[in-house]
């Protein structure tokens, strides 16, 4: 009884929820098993049911220094394993400590806006890229067994151009891609090596319209070690242009005939021209007019007398 009452004071209820089975169980913070949450229709992993919609196991994230199972929804499925005293996780891998010999970073620019290099370049579709990765030997060390491999994301076409250069003086061409991976050697103590090529960017059909992320993972392997990765995000933007037509305007970009107000002032000058008798022609107007009212006068007058004359027989 005393026991019972001195849990229900340090352990607090339906603290957790835990899978076992299809089924999702309620536990206090002291790991006991209260009761039931609810049945997992599509199974269950680590402590939540599994959705039909998302794909298990879909990547590897570290939670402290262990790595665990996720799914494409971002939910967690399970534990792998634990590092051990002398590793490190690190992107969803144990890492040796020696790995901190090796510092490994990748940074891109954009050739065709000219930009400098980053680990974030702004893109439109069909721009040319170039990537650099600069891989140092820590401390007084040398660091072997160097492999190094780019996983271009889709929208990235490698376009080569490979070039690696520094530790021991080397400085040459490979014959190699580095989306199969190089073996880049040994790196002296305290020394540097870059590498660099060039991606393009798939054509605008490649693409939604706004603006599309794209990760690109460089993983790097020394001896006996598992990957190190490191990234650079290239964001490209396709633009739409809305409401685009060929339709005629009746504009021809011409001063002269597109101005509303040139005929408008030509017809006004014309009037006030013509009112102001400038080239006579209201004067000729009055003639003419003055001598259709005397035709017009002459004629009703022969018309009448011929009348009178009918009337009176002369």
């Amino acid at each position: 009884m005393l026991k019972r009452l001195l849990n229900n004071q340090t352990c607090t209820a339906y603290s957790y929820q835990q899978c076992s089975g299809s089924y999702l169980y309620w536990y206090n913070s002291c790991g006991t098993q209260e009761g039931q949450s609810q049945y997992c229709q599509y199974g269950c992993s680590g402590n939540t049911c599994n959705n039909n919609n998302c794909a298990s196991q879909s990547n590897r994230r570290c939670d402290g220094n262990s790595i665990y199972w996720y799914d494409s929804c971002g939910n967690r499925d399970g534990l792998i394993e634990t590092c051990n005293y002398n590793q490190t996780c690190q992107n969803g891998y144990c890492q040796n400590n020696n790995y901190a010999n090796l510092t490994t970073n990748v940074t891109v620019k954009n050739l065709t806006t000219g930009s400098g290099w980053s680990n974030y370049a702004s893109a439109s579709p069909s721009d040319m890229l170039m990537f650099m990765i600069t891989l140092q030997a820590q401390g007084n060390q040398n660091t072997s067994n160097i492999f190094a491999r780019d996983i271009l994301p889709y929208g990235l076409i490698y376009r080569n151009n490979l070039i690696a250069s520094g530790s021991n003086n080397y400085n040459y061409n490979y014959n190699g891609d580095i989306t199969s991976g190089i073996n880049v050697g040994t790196i002296s103590a305290g020394q540097t090596v870059t590498i660099t090529y060039q991606a393009q960017v798939a054509p605008a059909s490649n693409f939604n319209y706004g603006i599309s992320a794209m990760t690109d993972n460089v993983s790097i392997t020394t001896s006996g070690n598992t990957p190190s990765v490191s990234n650079a995000t290239v964001a490209v933007t396709k633009t739409a242009v809305y409401g685009a037509t060929s339709i005629s305007t009746g504009l021809t970009n011409n001063l002269l005939v597109d101005s509303f107000f040139l005929p408008l002032m030509l017809a006004l000058l014309g009037l006030w021209m013509f009112r102001s008798g400038i080239f006579g022609i209201e004067k000729w107007a009055d003639t003419k007019k003055a001598a259709v009212v005397s035709y017009k006068a002459q004629k009703l007058l022969s018309a009448r007398i011929a009348k009178i004359r009918q009337q009176e027989n002369i």
